[in-house]
């Protein structure tokens, strides 16, 4: 009998250089072989996104849209459109995201697939 799949939303709070991107990624790898991701692993490490310290979670979607075949004339412009928009592309996939130094829900939110066959693990520094 298969193991239960992990909660969707299960993340990581601890402090910096305690290699818990590398752990992600390993429990990513442990979940492929044991469950049917058969559209993979999305991978962003938000810290690369981020100006001044604040995230524009508009340009995290437009990456994650371009790793799902969205050829980049093909993003939509507004938000909005650009959450459904990605949404809509991950309505019936089933991968897993990985999303490394969430600092807020609310950074993590708008990122998760909208499939229930999608687990997500995010990794963080402090508390959101």
């Amino acid at each position: 009998m298969a193991e239960p799949f992990p909660p969707a939303g299960s993340g990581g709070e601890r402090a910096g250089g305690l290699r818990k991107t590398e752990l992600a990624g390993l429990i990513a790898r442990t979940l492929l072989d044991r469950y049917p991701f058969t559209d993979g692993v999305l991978s962003v490490d938000l810290d690369d996104f981020r100006a001044d310290g604040v995230l524009d979670p508009g340009d995290v979607l437009s990456q994650l849209l371009h790793s799902l075949d969205v050829a980049p004339d093909q993003v939509q412009a507004q938000y909005a459109a650009r959450c459904r928009q990605y949404w809509n592309r991950t309505s019936d996939a089933k991968l897993v995201l990985l999303l490394d130094n969430a600092r807020w829900a609310s950074e993590v939110v708008p990122l998760l697939p909208a499939s229930v066959g999608c687990g997500d693990r995010h990794e963080s520094r402090s508390a959101p």
